[in-house]
C-alpha cells in the first residue's frame, strides 16, 4: 500500500513539472472525446429525428401482414391477402390497425392511380405524426372522407368540400366504386409523399372494399418491433423502404469510421506528448535503476501517469458532452443554419428543423471504451523507448 502511495506521488509530481504541457495533454484527450461523443450523438439523434418523421407519417418501425401481401420484386401488393383480427390474439399499446388497396382518384380534369389507405384516427392520432397536423380531436364529417396531400390535391384540381370519384377492386372481386368528399389537405412539404397522400377512415374504407369490420391489411407498430403471430408475416421498415435503409448504412459506417479515426489520431497525438515528456526524464530513470529500483517500477510509474491523465480527460469530455446534451434537450438545435434556411425534404417527407439532443448511454459506453483502449495502445511507444534508453530490461 505504501509503494502504491510512492507511486501516485512521484506521478503526480511529474505531472506537475510542466503543468502547462500536462493541462493541453488533458484538454486535448477530453476534446476528442468531447467531439467523438458529438459526433456520434448528433449522428444518432438526426438519424432518430429524420426517421420518426418519416416512420412515424406511413410506415411504421414494421408491419405485420398476411403472407405474401407485399411483392416487393413486383412492386405491387396483393390485396386479397387480409388479417382476421381474432388471428391477432394480443395487440401492443404502439399498434394500429389499416386497410389499402390500389386505386383510381378521378376529379373533373384528371385521374391519378395510387395506393389509398384507410386509418384508425383514433390511433393514429395517438401513435404517428398526423398529430402534428391534424388536431387531436379530429373526426371525419362524412361518411366517405378524404385526406390528400397538397401536391396530389393541385394535380387533381380539388379543394376542401370537393368530390373525388374513387374507383378500385374490393376483396370479393367485384369493381368498387365511390364518391369521396375532401375534408383535408396536408401540407406535408412536397415531394412524391405528398403526391401519392391519401386516406380514408378505416370503417369507410373496409364498406369500400367489401371488407368485414374486423379485417385488415396492416397492424402497423411504432414503437420497439414486437413478436407477431406465427401465421403471419412481419416486415421491417428497411424492407419497405431499401433506399433509406441503405443510404443509412452507410452514413452509419461512415460516420462510425471517422469517429475511430479521429480517436487514433488523439492516440497518436498523445503518444507524441508521452515521449516528449518520459524522455526528459531518462536520466532520472536510469538512477532509480541504479539504486536498485525495478523494472516493473518504472513501467507503473508511467502506467499511473497515463491512467491520471486519461481518466481526467475523459471525465472532462463527458461532462462537457453531457452538458451539451442537456442545453439541446430542453432548447433545439435548429438545422436551417447548416442548410442555409432550405427546408430538409428525405423520402418524400418535410422534416422538422428542430432537432433536440438525446443521451444514448451506448455511445458513451462504446466511444470510452475505444479511447481508453487507443490511449493504452498509443501508450506502448513512450513506454518501450523509455525503457530502452534507459537500459531497462523489460
Amino acid at each position: 500500500m505504501r509503494d502504491h502511495f510512492f507511486l501516485l506521488k512521484v506521478a503526480l509530481r511529474n505531472l506537475g513539472r510542466h503543468p502547462r504541457r500536462t493541462i493541453l495533454l488533458i484538454l486535448g484527450i477530453a476534446l476528442a472525446n468531447a467531439l467523438t461523443l458529438w459526433i456520434l450523438t448528433f449522428r444518432q439523434t438526426t438519424f432518430k429525428t429524420m426517421m420518426d418523421n418519416i416512420l412515424g407519417m406511413k410506415y411504421g418501425q414494421e408491419q405485420i401482414t398476411a403472407p405474401s401481401y407485399y411483392d416487393f420484386e413486383k412492386g405491387s401488393i396483393n390485396p386479397f391477402k387480409i388479417i382476421q383480427k381474432d388471428s391477432i390474439k394480443t395487440l401492443p399499446e404502439t399498434y394500429t390497425l389499416r386497410t389499402q388497396g390500389v386505386v383510381l382518384l378521378a376529379s373533373q380534369k384528371n385521374a391519378f392511380p395510387l395506393l389509398m389507405n384507410g386509418y384508425d384516427m383514433k390511433r393514429e392520432l395517438e401513435l404517428s405524426r398526423l398529430s402534428t397536423l391534424l388536431k387531436k380531436d379530429f373526426k371525419f364529417q362524412h361518411k366517405f372522407p378524404l385526406i390528400l396531400g397538397k401536391r396530389l390535391a393541385l394535380a387533381l384540381a380539388v379543394d376542401e368540400g370537393d368530390e373525388v370519384a374513387v374507383i378500385g377492386q374490393a376483396v370479393d372481386g367485384s369493381v368498387a366504386n365511390e364518391l369521396f368528399t375532401v375534408e383535408k389537405i396536408l401540407d406535408l412539404g412536397g415531394g412524391e409523399f405528398e403526391k401519392t397522400f391519401a386516406v380514408t377512415d378505416l370503417s369507410s374504407m373496409q364498406e369500400f372494399l367489401s371488407m368485414g369490420p374486423d379485417q385488415y391489411h396492416l397492424l402497423v407498430n411504432f414503437g420497439d418491433p414486437i413478436k407477431g403471430p406465427s401465421i403471419l408475416e412481419k416486415i421491417q421498415w428497411q424492407k419497405l423502404l431499401p433506399q433509406i435503409a441503405s443510404s443509412s448504412s452507410f452514413m452509419d459506417r461512415f460516420t462510425k469510421f471517422y469517429a475511430i479515426f479521429f480517436a487514433l489520431v488523439a492516440g497518436i497525438a498523445m503518444a507524441n506528448t508521452l515521449s516528449l515528456s518520459f524522455l526528459e526524464r531518462v536520466k532520472e530513470y536510469k538512477m532509480t535503476t541504479i539504486i536498485g529500483a525495478p523494472p516493473s517500477w518504472i513501467r507503473k510509474s508511467i502506467a499511473l501517469e497515463i491512467f491520471l491523465v486519461s481518466v481526467v480527460a475523459l471525465l472532462l469530455g463527458n461532462f462537457v458532452m453531457l452538458t451539451c446534451i442537456g442545453i439541446f434537450n430542453i432548447i433545439p438545435l435548429n438545422l436551417s443554419v447548416l442548410t442555409g434556411g432550405a427546408p430538409i425534404t428525405m423520402g418524400g417527407i418535410h422534416l422538422s428543423q428542430d432537432m433536440y439532443l438525446n443521451f444514448y448511454g451506448w455511445v458513451f459506453l462504446s466511444c470510452n471504451l475505444f479511447l481508453i483502449v487507443t490511449l493504452v495502445i498509443a501508450s506502448f511507444y513512450p513506454l518501450r523507448i523509455v525503457l530502452k534508453k534507459s537500459q531497462t530490461d523489460v
